[in-house]
């Protein structure tokens, strides 16, 4: 059983994937909203992982195991990440780590709803799965769609692409990259300067 975000409720854990959910709900850090906050530079060290037949003493615990990670500034032995390192105290981190950290700082604007008239796209264009079709038109319609009815597709406000809601919630959720603006930036030379 778990707090969730709303003050007061409990939520109790199905399975590990909606304990993932919950626990993200609670941890995630705010993005930045202003420009005005001083940038200051971090210095952190992507440290080598090693596995050895013989065992020799970590830094941290001062015990002897057989993998590790080795500092890249003073090559002391760590056992797990992020950590700092205890000898020359250089912060030590994995850029799986870091990406992770990154994502919820810039997060990937929010789609707007493509309106059934200004459909141009026929499929999904992150998972390629065709859109439903669209309604007839009026006059040869027996019964009356509302105006407002929800097409099922929603659009990049950078680079225009259109995505269904299943694809837009893992782009916003889990990705946090927009797979139509990276192809864009992949076609313009500039692969390697993709957001994280």
């Amino acid at each position: 059983m778990g707090l969730s975000p709303k003050k007061g409720t409990y939520r109790v854990v199905l399975n590990e994937p909606h304990y993932k959910d919950l626990l993200f709900d609670l941890i995630p850090p705010p993005p930045i909203t202003s420009s005005s906050h001083k940038s200051e530079l971090v210095v952190m060290g992507f440290p080598t992982r090693v596995s050895s037949l013989t065992p020799s003493f970590c830094a941290c615990h001062q015990k002897p195991v057989l993998g590790g990670y080795i500092c890249p500034r003073c090559t002391s032995k760590i056992c797990d990440l992020p950590t700092e390192c205890d000898v020359c105290g250089l912060m030590l981190i994995s850029s799986p780590h870091l990406a992770r950290s990154y994502h919820h700082l810039f997060p990937v604007e929010n789609f707007v709803e493509v309106p059934w008239n200004s459909m141009v796209s026929t499929e999904c264009y992150a998972c390629q799965i065709p859109y439903e079709k669209p309604p007839p038109p009026i006059s040869s319609r027996s019964v009356q769609i509302p105006a407002d009815a929800s097409s099922g597709r929603y659009s990049c406000p950078k680079c225009l692409q259109h995505f269904c809601v299943d694809c837009d919630v893992f782009i916003h959720e889990v990705l946090h990259n927009c797979p139509g603006c990276l192809g864009m930036t992949a076609r313009n030379g500039h692969g390697d300067e993709m957001e994280m």
